[in-house]
C-alpha cells in the first residue's frame, strides 16, 4: 500500500513538474496596442488617494499619479499625452471605447 501511494505521488509530481512553463516552452506573440498599454500601466507606480482630474480628452482620472501614468505609457507608444483640464470630475466623461451604432 504504501508503495502504491509513493508511485501516485510521484507521477503526480512528475506532471506538474512536466507542466510548469518554462521560458523555452512559453509561445512568444507580440502584444496587441491594448495589451501594451495595459502592461505599461500595470508596472506604473500610482497613488490611491482620490483626488479627481479632468483630463482635456474628456475624461476623468483618479489623481494626478493617474495622469502622469498614462503620458508615460503614452509616450513610450508614441501617442500624444494627456493634459489636465481642470480639478474635478469631468462634467461628462467621454467613453473609453467607441460604441457601435445598432442597426434596427
Amino acid at each position: 500500500m504504501a508503495k502504491l501511494v509513493i508511485l501516485l505521488f510521484s507521477v503526480l509530481f512528475v506532471t506538474l513538474v512536466v507542466s510548469i512553463p518554462t521560458d523555452s516552452n512559453v509561445e512568444s506573440s507580440s502584444p496587441s496596442s491594448g495589451d501594451s498599454e495595459i502592461q505599461c500601466k500595470l508596472h506604473c507606480k500610482q497613488t490611491k488617494e482620490y483626488k479627481p482630474l479632468c483630463g482635456k480628452d474628456g475624461r476623468t482620472y483618479p489623481n494626478h499619479s493617474a495622469v502622469d501614468c498614462h503620458n508615460e505609457c503614452a509616450k513610450a507608444e508614441g501617442k500624444p499625452e494627456i493634459e489636465v483640464a481642470h480639478e474635478g470630475k469631468c462634467p461628462t466623461d467621454r467613453p473609453k471605447t467607441t460604441p457601435v451604432a445598432s442597426t434596427p
